[in-house]
C-alpha cells in the first residue's frame, strides 16, 4: 500500500525548519541539506517542495508571518516589543544576510514589504491613527535595536508605554 503524504502539512513542517535554521546561520550561511535533516526529510522532498533557497525561504517567511499574525493581542507596545526581542538580532542577521544576495530583485523586496506590513497593522491596533501607527513602528523597532547594542537600556519598555509628545 502506498505511503499517504499530506503534503501540505509536509511542506509547512520543512518551512517551520527553515525559520530556525536561517536564523540561526543566516541565509548565505545555511544549506538545504541542513534544513532538510533539521525537517527530516531528504534533500530531494526539499526539491519537490521547493525548487531554490529562495523559494524555501519566501515559505518561512510566511510561516513567521502567520505565526506573528497568531500571537496573542497586545495591548501595548512595551508588551509586543518585549514578544519580539528575543528572536530580533537573529532576524536583523538574517534580512540583512538575505539583502546582500537577493536585494536587487523586486520580488525579494516584496517579501520584506509583508513583513512590515503586517508590523504596521500591529502598530495601528496599538495606536489607531494613521500616523501614529508608523511612528509606533519606528519606535518598537528603534528600541529593539538600541536593546541589541545594549541589553541594561530600558528593561521594562517604560520609553514604549510613556504618551507621544503633543503635536503642533
Amino acid at each position: 500500500m502506498p505511503k499517504i503524504v499530506d503534503h501540505d502539512a509536509q511542506r509547512t513542517r520543512i518551512a517551520r525548519a527553515a525559520v530556525a535554521a536561517f536564523r540561526q546561520d543566516g541565509y548565505s550561511g545555511v544549506s538545504l541539506r541542513r534544513i532538510a535533516e533539521a525537517a527530516g526529510a531528504s534533500k530531494s522532498a526539499m526539491y519537490h517542495y521547493f525548487p531554490d533557497k529562495r523559494a524555501l525561504f519566501e515559505a518561512a517567511s510566511r510561516e513567521v508571518l502567520k505565526m506573528d499574525g497568531q500571537a496573542q493581542d497586545y495591548n501595548d507596545l512595551a508588551a509586543w516589543a518585549r514578544s519580539l526581542e528575543p528572536v530580533f538580532g537573529a532576524e536583523l542577521r538574517l534580512i540583512m544576510d538575505f539583502l546582500k544576495e537577493c536585494g536587487q530583485d523586486a520580488g525579494a523586496r516584496s517579501i520584506l514589504r509583508q513583513s512590515i506590513e503586517q508590523m504596521r497593522e500591529t502598530a495601528h491596533r496599538l495606536r489607531p491613527d494613521a500616523q501614529s501607527a508608523d511612528e509606533a513602528l519606528a519606535l518598537v523597532v528603534g528600541w529593539l535595536c538600541v536593546r541589541l547594542m545594549d541589553p541594561q537600556f530600558d528593561p521594562d519598555g517604560r520609553v514604549l508605554t510613556s504618551d507621544p509628545a503633543p503635536r503642533a
